[in-house]
C-alpha cells in the first residue's frame, strides 16, 4: 500500500510528452498490460503501450474487452492456431449461471467438472480420440485430467490457476503422448509494438465487422417462401451472434450456398470475399460512373468500356498478399517513392487502404489525378480529420465503404455472394 488496481482501460488523451508524434490530445486510446492503476480518473502511460480505438467502437466496449479479447486472440491465433476440424476443450467457459450463455456462444457440449468426470465425458464426446488442444485457466484441479483428454501431439495451454498452482510436472507426463505444454502470458505475445497493434487490430475488427456464418435452416417463420428447412445458407452482416449453435436471421439477409461448396469454405469467405468483390467491382466502378458525368459534359462522348476495372489500371493494396506484381514493406521502406518508381511518376488509379493512420497521407500522394482513395479499415489507428484541400490538389475521390451498405438489398446481397461463389468455383478469387 498504497495500491491502485486495474490493468486495462479506455480513455481520451489529455496531454502528451515532449517529442511524441504518434499521439495527440483528444485521441481515443486503450490499453491492457502490466501498467497498473487503471482504476483512476487519469493515468500516465507509455505511448507505445496504448492503441488507437476505432471510431466505430464504443469506448465502454473497448474498455471491457481489451484484456479478455486480446487474451482470446493470442490463445486461438498464435499460442495454438485453432482451425476448422479441431476439437477444443476450454475450462471455465461456463459455471452454473453461465452454462446457457456458453451454449449460445458456440459451445457444443457443457461439462461441469465438479459434478462429473470430465475426462470420461470428453472421451465419450470424441469417441476416445481426445482433443487437439486444452485451454485451462483452472489449474490444479483440472490439470492432470486435461492432459488425459489430449490426443497424441496435443497442446496443453495453461493460462490461469483459479484452483491453485499446478504441482511440478515430470517431463515423462508429456512424453507418453508427445504432448506440448505452455503457460503463456498476453504480455509476452504483445511485447513489441507490432504484436500489440496486430492483436488489438484483429480484436477491434471482429467487434466492428458484425459476423458471418454458414448453416442449415432448421425452421422458418410464417409466410417465408424463399427458404425451406434443410437449405444450406450463409450470411455476413451486422446480425451479431454467429458464434452460436443456432441463430435467428432475417430471411432476406441470407443467401443459398451452392451444393458444390464446402460449408467451411463458404463460412470463411463470406465477409472477406464480399468485401473484396464490393471494393473492386462496385466501389471503384461507381467512382468511374461519377466521373463519367463530368467527362460527357466536357467532351460530349465517352467510351462505355472504361466503366469496368480492367487490366491496365494500376492498383495499390495495403496489407495484401498473393497475386501482387510488386511487394512493398511499408514499415521498412518509403512506399511512396517505390510506387513512383514503379509507375514512372504517373501514380496509380486507386488505393485500397486497410492500414489507416500510418499509410493514409502516403496513399494520397501515390494517386494520379482523379484517383480514388478507398479506406476500408484502420488497423494502425483512426485517420485524422482531413481538410478538403487535401483532395483538391489532384481532384481526388475519397470513400470509406462498408460491405453492409453495398449489400443492403437482397438483390445486392445475392449478386455479391454469387460472384464470390463463382470466383471460388473457377479458382480465380
Amino acid at each position: 500500500m498504497p495500491y491502485t488496481p486495474g490493468v486495462e482501460a479506455c480513455g481520451v488523451v489529455t496531454a502528451v510528452g515532449p517529442g511524441l508524434t504518434g499521439r495527440k490530445v483528444g485521441d481515443l486510446v486503450a490499453y491492457a498490460g502490466k501498467v497498473m492503476g487503471s482504476y483512476a480518473e487519469e493515468q500516465i502511460l507509455p505511448a507505445d503501450k496504448v492503441v488507437s480505438v476505432p471510431s466505430s467502437i464504443d469506448p465502454v466496449v473497448a474498455a471491457s474487452v481489451m484484456l479478455k479479447g486480446m487474451t482470446a486472440q493470442f490463445l486461438v491465433r498464435r499460442c495454438f492456431k485453432v482451425e476448422p476440424g479441431h476439437t477444443v476443450l476450454v475450462h471455465a467457459a461456463a459455471g452454473w449461471s453461465w452454462a446457457a450463455q456458453a451454449k449460445d456462444d458456440g459451445c457444443h457440449h457443457i461439462v461441469m467438472y465438479k459434478d462429473e468426470d470430465f475426462v470420461t465425458r470428453v472421451n465419450e464426446i470424441t469417441s476416445g480420440q481426445g482433443v487437439n488442444v486444452v485451454y485451462d485457466s483452472v489449474g490444479k484441479d483440472t490439470f492432470r485430467g486435461s492432459l488425459a483428454c489430449l490426443k497424441s501431439c496435443g497442446y496443453m495451454v495453461c493460462f490461469g490457476q483459479s484452483s491453485g498452482t499446478v504441482d511440478p510436472l515430470p517431463l515423462s507426463a508429456l512424453a507418453a503422448k508427445s504432448l506440448f505444454l505452455t503457460r503463456p502470458s498476453l504480455f509476452q505475445y504483445t511485447a513489441t509494438r507490432d504484436e500489440l497493434l496486430e492483436t488489438a487490430g484483429e480484436l477491434f475488427a471482429i467487434i466492428a465487422s458484425g459476423a458471418e456464418a454458414v448453416g442449415v435452416v432448421t425452421a422458418i417463420g410464417t409466410g417465408v417462401t424463399a427458404r425451406k428447412v434443410g437449405d444450406l445458407v450463409a450470411y455476413a452482416g451486422i446480425a451479431m451472434g454467429s458464434y452460436a449453435e443456432e441463430q435467428i436471421i432475417p430471411a432476406d439477409k441470407v443467401v443459398p450456398v451452392p451444393s458444390t461448396f464446402d460449408p467451411v469454405i463458404a463460412a470463411s469467405v463470406m465477409l472477406k470475399g464480399m468485401t473484396a468483390q464490393m471494393l473492386v467491382r462496385r466501389c471503384f466502378q461507381e467512382y468511374l460512373i461519377c466521373n463519367l458525368v463530368t467527362e460527357i459534359a466536357d467532351s460530349g462522348s465517352h467510351d462505355p468500356e472504361s466503366l469496368k476495372v480492367e487490366p491496365g489500371h494500376t492498383v495499390l493494396v495495403h496489407a495484401a498478399a498473393g497475386g501482387c506484381h510488386h511487394i512493398i514493406m511499408y514499415k521498412e521502406e518509403d512506399f511512396v517513392s517505390h510506387v513512383n518508381g514503379i509507375t514512372s511518376g504517373r501514380g496509380i488509379n486507386v488505393v485500397y487502404d486497410s492500414v489507416g493512420k500510418d499509410t493514409f497521407q502516403g496513399s494520397l500522394e501515390c494517386l494520379k489525378s482523379h484517383g480514388y482513395m478507398v479506406c476500408f479499415g484502420h488497423s494502425s489507428g483512426t485517420v485524422d480529420a482531413l481538410p478538403l484541400s487535401a483532395l483538391e490538389v489532384k481532384s481526388l475521390f475519397l470513400t470509406m465503404p462498408s460491405i453492409f451498405e453495398y449489400t443492403a438489398t437482397l438483390d445486392e446481397l445475392q449478386e455479391t455472394a454469387g460472384e464470390v461463389f463463382a470466383s471460388i468455383a473457377s479458382r480465380v478469387l
